[in-house]
């Protein structure tokens, strides 16, 4: 039975028994009853005729239909009289004595029963309704119902126009090239067919935020001229079983009316493909059967449809297997953070348009901001924009840039904070410390620039230069931890103990040697043996794992006495960086080349190695 239809039928029932019950308290309940309690006292009809001729009777009430009046005297008691039936006579008599006579009243006996039955037919059809929405919203098959009626949100409707082109793109060569063979294949699609080649419909872009995956989609787009469809995973996860797998199928299907072809893009792809556990059902359940759609709706592609489907995500090791197999997602294409040459690139791109300064080095920028995504370094050209606007400036000069940089990595300085007694000491010693064993280890990269400005959490940073390399050997990841501990080890030499300043320092140095040990391989005791993570990890005994835990801690103590060895056999030079970083606050790389010129290049005798390690 249709709901409308059901609740009319509640409506209906409930207000017949709220008159019924209404019409018996009609009955039951005389008019204009009140508690016994205080109920008027009753005067006998010759006593009223008395005080009618006494003109003792200020008003009379007589309620329709009834012939018990409500009288009140002059004294202002009120009684209640019983009057004669029909004895209009005496009513008359009275008002030409002045008394107030009132005949009837808007109280009519049976309307306050009434409305209150009404308002009780009310509650119970709005409590009934209630009840039988929510019965069927937990039922299986009923709940899909008013699920379905959720389409797409608007903006997905109607597919964008990209006015994006891979000329916008830097930063990621190797994937622009990966992407630019899909473009060959909606443009000239007889090319692979003549050779009998089938080209991937799908690709999956996969990289750390911000490098640049849903720009890469929306350069396909804009380069071949065809709609960009939108729709981040989160979209197809909803309360309701069903909903997200509609919503999968109605945004195939436009994609494929269009005539030229379309991209369809899934950002964030991993809120709804993460691998799928063994039961059955459960609170997964319209996620799960939102992946099984889609799963369905990328193995539909017919031969001369001119749809592809992009996904992007930063957690490729958590998606379905089922969806990265060839003829799916099986064309994977690596977004990483960007190189060097990559960075100089990304802030020629978004520095065109803008007025710079002739001081300006985008080159010193690109090697100082290693470790940076595309999206940090346009970030990094905006807040620069923005102080020299501050400033009142027409152009953009260097020193706008390195802030610029600063408040996208730390937030911008704190004016108003003031270090307390020695802190300056601790924190200028702290990096300097950093600066000097970076300059002394021959496989690390050199310091660029230092800084004591307090920004955010944190009181100063040293700036390396980052060198492109596949792989790390052992002096490598050793000469990282030594640098990541020679800021404490630069506080133990000077004052004798250490503060808290190193707390991310810790935390960081602990992650190298940890990584070390249960990726790498590189155990005095375990040997090539790795713990790995996921289910590698699960497989080895707990004997074995306490063992690689162990041999994190002598990684960490071997690099904390390289630092105090090495700082310790330069104490000068590290008394001038701090000394400098006092008085400056900041250094730049010239700054340090002078202090630490005369230096031996072979200042640094590691502990740890491979004769250590087969010791």
């Amino acid at each position: 039975m249709p709901r409308r239809r059901l609740a009319a039928l509640f409506v209906l029932a409930a207000l017949a028994v709220g008159v019924l019950c209404g019409s018996a308290s009609a009955t039951t309940t005389p008019p204009f009853s009140e508690p016994a309690a205080h109920a008027p006292a009753e005067l006998s009809f010759s006593a009223f005729l008395a005080a009618a001729h006494a003109h003792r009777i200020r008003s009379l009430r007589l309620p329709d239909g009834s012939n018990v009046a409500t009288v009140v005297l002059t004294s202002g008691a009120t009684r209640t009289s019983v009057l004669p039936a029909a004895d209009t006579a005496l009513l008359e008599q009275l008002a030409g004595d002045g008394v107030d006579v009132e005949l009837g009243s808007s109280g009519h006996p049976f309307l306050p029963p009434l409305a209150l039955s009404l308002m009780l037919a009310a509650l119970f059809a709005g409590v009934s309704f209630a009840i039988v929405t929510a019965r069927r919203r937990r039922s299986g098959p009923g709940s899909l119902r008013p699920a379905l009626k959720m389409g797409l949100r608007p903006g997905a409707v109607a597919p964008q126009v990209s006015q994006v082109r891979f000329d916008d793109v830097a930063g990621c060569p190797e994937a622009v090239e990966e992407l630019l063979e899909l473009v060959e294949f909606l443009t000239a699609p007889e090319r692979f067919a003549r050779l009998g080649a089938k080209t991937p419909r799908a690709a999956l872009l996969y990289g750390p935020s911000g490098t640049g995956k849903t720009l890469l989609a929306k350069a396909l787009a804009g380069e071949v001229g065809i709609p960009f469809y939108a729709l981040s995973g989160s979209e197809l996860v909803e309360k309701y079983v069903g909903v997200g797998a509609a919503r999968v199928r109605e945004i195939f299907a436009r994609a494929r009316k269009e005539e030229q072809g379309a991209v369809i893009f899934f950002d964030e792809i991993d809120a709804v493909a993460r691998a799928r556990s063994g039961a059955e059902g459960g609170n997964d359940s319209e996620r799960e059967q939102t992946l099984n759609e889609l799963l369905v709706q990328l193995d539909g592609f017919g031969s001369n449809e001119k749809v592809i489907c992009i996904a992007a995500t930063n957690r490729r090791d958590i998606l379905d297997p089922a969806l990265l197999r060839p003829g799916r997602f099986g064309r994977q294409v690596s977004v990483d953070l960007p190189s060097e040459q990559g960075r100089r690139d990304i802030l020629a791109v978004h520095a065109s348009g803008k007025p710079l300064a002739g001081d300006v080095d985008l080159d010193r920028v690109a090697t100082l901001s290693a470790g940076m995504s595309g999206a940090e370094l346009a970030e990094l050209l905006n807040e620069a924009a923005i102080m020299a606007a501050r400033a009142g400036r027409d152009e953009i000069v260097q020193g706008d840039l390195d802030e610029g940089q600063l408040r996208v990595l730390l937030g911008p300085e704190k004016q108003q904070v003031k270090l307390a007694e020695g802190e300056l000491e601790v924190v200028s010693f702290h990096e300097a410390g950093h600066a000097l064993a970076a300059e002394l280890c021959p496989n690390h990269e050199n310091p660029q620039k230092v800084t004591v400005r307090q920004r955010g959490r944190t009181g100063g940073l040293a700036f390396f230069g980052r060198t492109d390399r596949l792989l790390e050997d052992v002096d490598h990841i050793h000469e990282r931890m030594v640098v990541g501990l020679a800021g404490r080890a630069a506080e133990q030499i000077v004052f004798g103990k250490v503060s808290s300043g190193a707390a991310n320092d810790l935390e960081v140095v602990n992650g190298v040697a940890r990584q070390a040990v249960h990726t790498l391989g590189l155990s005095r005791e375990l040997g090539q043996l790795t713990s790995g993570s996921g289910l590698q990890r699960h497989q080895l005994s707990n004997e074995t794992l306490a063992v690689a835990d162990r041999e994190v801690g002598p990684l960490v103590a071997d690099a904390y006495r390289d630092a105090l060895d090495l700082l310790g056999r330069n104490r000068a030079a590290l008394d001038g960086l701090a000394e400098m970083l006092v008085n400056q606050r900041d250094l730049e790389r010239v700054d340090i080349e002078l202090v630490v010129a005369g230096l031996p290049q072979a200042a640094f005798r590691p502990r740890m190695g491979p004769e250590a390690l087969a010791a």
